[in-house]
């Protein structure tokens, strides 16, 4: 095994800030996309100054998953430290590592410490099921830890509720935007519809006095008309006196 500085890569998962001792350790981690493991990779638990992976406390074969890897998206895989292998209590930080075939670090996770519980109380019993699917096992671990996963849990839903939030005011502000175009174009309907209005009015209005010419204009013409019927009765009139008068004084 060599030497290395450990880079980014394999991602561990719900790191505690410590463990109880004298009891097992179960440390989940995430493999890359693309990245094929091998059963001579291992995790190791490592003082948290030390730089060689021959310095390691404990460690652990890794379990190959059943896709073998390469599948293009994250592999969820853990893997099991027994407790009578665990370092003792002690202000010594520790962090998990995760080595390849070729003894090199692919990941590291937080510093963490094994400390004595300090009161009964902050010890909770959880029944986990068996990796075999068989009868459930208890297993005791610090209500700070499980209090931290409580609340990783709490702050991914907020922040659910929170993006959830935002995409309802930004649908809300959408629609606040529709609604004042919608208002904007029913007043310039409204206002069409008036200019229209006071349009058809005035037209009306044209229109009574047009009508009201034309009756004054058809009496005029009406009266005209009698005018000239009662002068043309008049001279017809005349003319038959004329004609008699004439018969007179021809005789």
């Amino acid at each position: 095994m060599e030497e290395t500085q450990p880079p980014a890569g394999v991602a561990f998962l719900n790191v505690a800030p410590s463990y109880v001792p004298h009891t097992r350790v179960e440390c989940h981690y995430t493999l890359p996309p693309s990245t094929k493991p091998s059963a001579r990779d291992w995790v190791g638990i490592f003082k948290a100054e030390v730089t060689s992976v021959r310095d390691y406390y404990t460690f652990v074969w890794c379990t190959v998953p059943e896709s073998g890897g390469v599948t293009g998206a994250p592999i969820h895989c853990s893997v099991q430290f027994q407790a009578s292998y665990l370092p003792k209590p002690g202000a010594q930080q520790y962090q998990f590592r995760y080595v390849d075939r070729r003894g090199e670090v692919r990941g590291q996770s937080s510093p963490f410490r094994f400390n004595e519980p300090r009161p009964m109380d902050e010890l909770v019993t959880l029944e986990e099921a068996g990796d075999d699917g068989g009868t459930d096992m208890l297993v005791v671990v610090p209500k700070a830890t499980v209090l931290q996963s409580q609340l990783e849990e709490s702050q991914q839903e907020r922040g659910a509720l929170l993006r959830e939030r935002h995409r309802l005011e930004d649908e809300v502000e959408e629609l606040r935007g529709r609604v004042t175009e919608l208002e904007e174009a029913l007043g310039s309907l409204r206002d069409e519809h008036n200019k229209l209005a006071g349009q058809y009015k005035e037209l009306s209005g044209s229109h009574e006095a047009v009508s009201e010419q034309r009756k004054t204009l058809s009496r005029q013409v009406a009266e005209r008309e009698a005018r000239i019927r009662e002068l043309e009765a008049d001279a017809q009139a005349m003319g038959q006196r004329l004609l008699e008068k004439e018969a007179e004084l021809d005789r």
